[in-house]
């Protein structure tokens, strides 16, 4: 696993106290909590781009055979 460093950030007031509850449900370290959800929003994008390709891909083939 790679070293953690500090990273700051200014959020809307809501936004830090929703982050603040849901790591205390997760039962998390603030930070952890913030590193899994980026790290799911990250994968979530990659999947959504590699099916968006797909699906373009797809596409481009069926045109073809029209």
């Amino acid at each position: 696993m790679a070293a953690k460093k500090q990273f700051n950030l200014y959020l809307d007031e809501d936004l830090i106290k929703a982050v603040k509850h849901s790591a205390i449900e997760a039962d998390k370290r603030m930070s952890d909590h913030v590193a899994d959800i980026l790290m799911v929003h990250f994968d979530m994008k990659k999947r959504v781009s590699a099916r968006m390709a797909e699906i373009r891909a797809d596409q481009v083939d069926r045109d073809r055979i029209e």
